[in-house]
């Protein structure tokens, strides 16, 4: 019986004498970013014969055109999902800071699919059900931003500076505050790992990655420098997922 090659594990391949198989990275980008936010991490990857995919999110990045207050988790869930499942396996999903809420959504409905899942100072579920609607967030803005919670819009933050094709896009308010629920805990059978930033600004995230590899078996990694990773920490970053794909192989 011919064994179709899609079906061959990387070792089978190996032992054919074929080239090592490669790992797919789906790399997820943050709240007011686009896929531009992995630029640097990207020709590294590749660099070693990986795969990669940066997901433009919904009304974000290059997809800012499609901007609307009516945008929420579910939307982005799917892109999320689209791009696991155009990628050849094993696929290593990477999710950084907003990022990780859908990537939450998309591990859970595509379990099979991924091989390792990295969450780089993002919101990761510790509790079965997932993650729960943050209204307390919400009700702040809706009392002291009023004319932001009308427009359903998340404007950047004054500290993020724009630049040179790296546009920044509000945010929905139903995508940044909306509830991702799970069929069951994560990261259940695949390997997690968790980085947080030694100096970031958000010090709770690096809580939550102690809590996740005390709780439920993470690995937990740092990286130099402050929250927003992948733009200023790219290569700490690839050294890392560059070790995961290579204990996934």
């Amino acid at each position: 019986m011919t064994i179709p090659a899609a079906a061959l594990s990387c070792a089978a391949i190996a032992l054919a004498a074929a080239p090592a198989c490669a790992d797919s990275f789906v790399l997820v980008h943050g709240a007011w970013q686009g896929e531009w936010a992995w630029d640097a991490v990207t020709p590294l990857l590749e660099a070693e014969g990986h795969a990669v995919t940066a997901v433009a999110l919904k009304g974000l990045g290059s997809r800012a055109g499609e901007a609307s207050p009516e945008i929420g988790p579910e939307d982005h869930i799917a892109d999320i999902l689209a791009a696991i499942e155009a990628a050849a396996p094993p696929v290593i999903l990477v999710a950084f800071s907003y990022g990780g809420r859908p990537a939450t959504g998309a591990w859970d409905r595509a379990r099979d699919r991924i091989a390792h899942a990295v969450w780089v100072e993002a919101p990761a579920p510790l509790s079965d059900g997932g993650l729960r609607a943050d209204d307390r967030s919400l009700a702040f803005v809706v009392m002291m931003y009023p004319d932001i919670a009308d427009t359903g819009m998340m404007p950047p933050p004054p500290t993020a500076r724009e630049e040179p094709g790296r546009p920044l896009t509000p945010m929905p308010l139903k995508a940044l505050y909306g509830a991702i629920p799970i069929a069951a805990p994560l990261p259940g059978e695949t390997p997690a790992t968790y980085v947080f930033a030694e100096d970031s600004s958000l010090p709770a995230l690096r809580q939550l990655g102690e809590a996740l590899a005390e709780r439920r078996g993470w690995t937990l990694r740092s990286v130099p420098g402050g929250h927003d990773v992948p733009t200023g920490a790219p290569g700490a970053l690839a050294a890392i997922l560059l070790e995961v794909a290579a204990a996934t192989d």
